[in-house]
């Protein structure tokens, strides 16, 4: 019986551990003309082609030109 209540708690202090140790980042993508983006996964840019891609919420896919975006702000929460 110690055995099971230990191993419960034992489990319970690491899965506590990981939740509040995970931090979730979004990031806001204005463009020049005043349109937001709102993404889930961290943009990446392409030097090739100078386009920034990433995903929004809906999980689309979304690239837009480098020259059309004015900001990319990184948003974390705990």
């Amino acid at each position: 019986m110690k055995k099971i209540v230990s191993t419960v708690l034992l489990c319970s202090a690491l899965l506590f551990c990981f939740a509040c140790g995970s931090t979730v980042r979004t990031y806001t993508i204005t463009t020049k003309d005043g349109n937001k983006y709102f993404s889930t996964t961290e943009p990446q840019m392409s030097n090739a082609s100078d386009v920034v891609t990433f995903e929004d919420p809906d999980g689309r896919r979304v690239t837009v030109p480098k020259s059309n975006i004015e900001s990319i702000v990184e948003h974390k929460k705990k």
